[in-house]
């Protein structure tokens, strides 16, 4: 009986610094994921809207997740735009850069948890390129873009490519709603 509760608060012991330990360590790199958070945040800002300089927060609204005006040289060139679209496997994150006329000068996967191999390909250029330069509402098309309102589905993940459309589709109406595009 002696041995059992010898070893119990050995085990104990260990457990505790262990757990001591990783609180530890979460502690030190807290700081330094949140800040590479917010790098990743504006490297996409400035990939998606190449033509601004600089950012200000903007007032979002149920549809998307987070807005940001961009500007250059102090006037306002459009919006980046992220917004949590309802993937195959979880919500998908995405950033939408759209200009004040609308148009769509790119858009980043910020977080997606798609299947390897076949939605985690929408990061891809192939895919991701095919919104550039649309102004209007886009909808999938699972044999091909044939019109300018037609996005190509990634092959096997027609789910993710409605999912990514549709959050680009908000992304849109959040611009017109503001008075900015092809109304």
């Amino acid at each position: 009986m002696k041995d059992i509760a010898k070893l119990g608060g050995i085990l104990f012991l260990i457990a505790a610094i262990c757990a001591g330990l990783v609180g530890f360590v979460n502690e030190i790199t807290k700081e330094p994921i949140e800040r590479q958070k917010i790098e990743a945040k504006q490297e996409a800002m400035i990939n998606v809207l190449p033509s601004a300089d600089s950012f200000e927060e903007a007032e979002a609204n149920d549809e998307i997740e987070e807005v940001q005006i961009g500007s250059k040289d102090g006037e306002k060139v459009g919006y980046a735009l992220t917004v949590i679209s309802k993937g195959y496997a979880d919500p998908i994150e995405i950033m939408v850069g759209i200009t004040n006329e609308g148009v769509i000068e790119g858009i980043e996967i910020l977080a997606s948890n798609e299947t390897p191999g076949l939605g985690d390909n929408a990061s891809e250029p192939s895919f991701t390129d095919q919104f550039k330069e649309k102004s209007t509402t886009l909808k999938v098309s699972t044999s091909g873009a044939s019109s300018d309102d037609e996005i190509s589905a990634i092959t096997g993940a027609t789910v993710t490519s409605v999912a990514i459309t549709d959050g680009v589709n908000k992304a849109i109406e959040y611009v017109e709603s503001q008075g900015g595009g092809a109304q």
